[in-house]
C-alpha cells in the first residue's frame, strides 16, 4: 500500500467512526453518567470488536466463507450481544444504591462489564463486516495482498476508531463536569443501565428484521 492509499483508507475509517451511532452514544452515555474511565474502557471494547470484524471481512473476501455467506454467524452474534447488553443494563438498574461509588459492584466488575458492553455493541451490528468488505477492494488488491497490508489496515482501523471514540468520551466527560445535572451524575449507573437495555432492544430489532 502506498501513502496515498493509506491516507484515503484512514479518512474512510475515520469518517465511519465520526458518524454518530450506537457506539458513539454508548461511549458518551458512559462518560456522562459514570466517568471518563468508563467511556474509555467502553471504547476499548468497541475498538476490539471493530478490529475483529475487519479481520473477518479481510480474510473472508474471495473465500468459500464469503461465497456461501455468513448469515447464521451474523444472527448468532446479534442475538448473544443483545442478551448480554440487556443483562448488563438490568444489573445496573437493579443496583442497590443510586450512588455508583456505594454499589456492591466492584470497580473490577464494572470495568469488565464496560469492556464487554462496548464489545457487544460493536459485535451486535455484523453489517459492519459488509462495510469493510465493500471498501477493502478499493484500497487493497486482495488477490495479491500480504500480511503487511493486513497489519497496516488493521492498525488504521484500531487507531482511528480509538482516537475518534476517545474524543467522544472526553466530550461526554466535559458535559458531565459542566452541563449535566447533579441528579444525573448521582444516578449515572442506572441511566447507563437503561441505555444498555435500549441498545439490547435495538439489537433484537436488527436481529428480527434480518431473519
Amino acid at each position: 500500500m502506498d501513502i496515498t492509499t493509506i491516507l484515503l483508507f484512514t479518512a474512510s475509517i475515520t469518517l465511519l467512526s465520526i458518524v454518530p451511532g450506537p457506539s458513539v452514544l454508548l461511549v458518551m452515555i458512559q462518560s456522562m453518567g459514570v466517568g471518563l474511565k468508563s467511556g474509555l474502557i467502553t471504547t476499548l471494547g468497541i475498538v476490539i470488536g471493530a478490529m475483529l470484524f475487519f479481520s473477518i471481512a479481510y480474510f473472508s473476501i474471495n473465500t468459500a466463507l464469503a461465497q456461501n455467506g455468513v448469515q447464521g454467524i451474523y444472527h448468532f452474534v446479534q442475538f448473544v450481544s443483545a442478551i448480554y447488553l440487556g443483562w448488563i443494563g438490568y444489573s445496573l438498574i437493579m443496583a442497590a444504591s443510586p450512588h455508583l461509588s456505594e454499589t456492591d459492584i466492584s470497580t473490577s466488575d464494572l470495568s469488565t462489564k464496560e469492556f464487554f458492553a462496548g464489545l457487544s455493541i460493536a459485535m451486535g451490528n455484523p453489517k459492519t463486516i459488509l462495510f469493510y468488505a465493500s471498501i477493502l477492494p478499493s484500497f487493497v488488491d486482495l488477490t495479491n495482498s500480504n500480511i503487511s497490508d493486513y497489519m497496516i489496515c488493521l492498525g488504521i482501523v484500531g487507531i482511528s476508531t480509538a482516537l475518534v471514540l476517545s474524543m467522544y468520551a472526553v466530550i461526554g466527560y466535559w458535559m458531565r463536569a459542566h452541563i449535566v445535572s447533579r441528579y444525573i451524575e448521582q444516578w449515572g449507573n442506572k441511566i447507563a443501565g437503561f441505555f444498555f437495555v435500549l441498545m439490547s432492544l435495538y439489537l433484537i430489532y436488527l436481529f428480527s428484521t434480518s431473519l
